[in-house]
């Protein structure tokens, strides 16, 4: 089986986030452009929130890495911009590993967070209480 292509991985977060969504009671909408900010908008009563969908992969050590950044490539380059804060209010994060969607606040981190899954084995003794672990994000930050 050959390697997943970056449109093939975006369409498997996408379609995972939303099934998750909608698992937890959510109405979930796709905007019509593919070039929006964000790749969904999600209601529940009379609230609505934007979600920008990523896919993430485990790290040799267990962790998943995001950068608040979207990279795209046109006919001459590639293009790296940091996410817009002000247009995203939750970010999805699909891991394949695990087969599971988490969810964060972007405001609540600067540019880059890294979430564990399982302690680190260079670590003896109690883990630091400042990692940030998976189980802060299993909620969606729906206020």
């Amino acid at each position: 089986m050959s390697p997943l292509s970056t449109i093939e991985k975006g369409t498997i977060g996408l379609t995972s986030a939303v099934a998750d969504l909608v698992k937890r009671g959510f109405q979930v909408s796709i905007p019509v452009s593919e070039h929006s900010a964000f790749d969904l908008i999600i209601t529940k009563g009379n609230s609505h929130k934007t979600v920008q969908v990523k896919y993430r992969q485990l790290d040799i050590d267990g962790s998943i890495n995001l950068h608040l950044r979207t990279v795209y490539t046109n006919t001459k380059k590639t293009i790296r911009k940091e996410m817009n804060k002000d247009l995203i209010d939750i970010v999805c994060i699909y891991c394949p590993e695990i087969d599971e969607c988490i969810y964060l606040n972007p405001n609540n981190i600067n540019k880059t967070i890294t979430i564990r899954t399982k302690p680190s084995a260079k670590k003896h003794g109690q883990q630091n209480s400042k990692f940030n672990w998976i189980n802060d994000f299993r909620q969606v930050p729906f206020k």
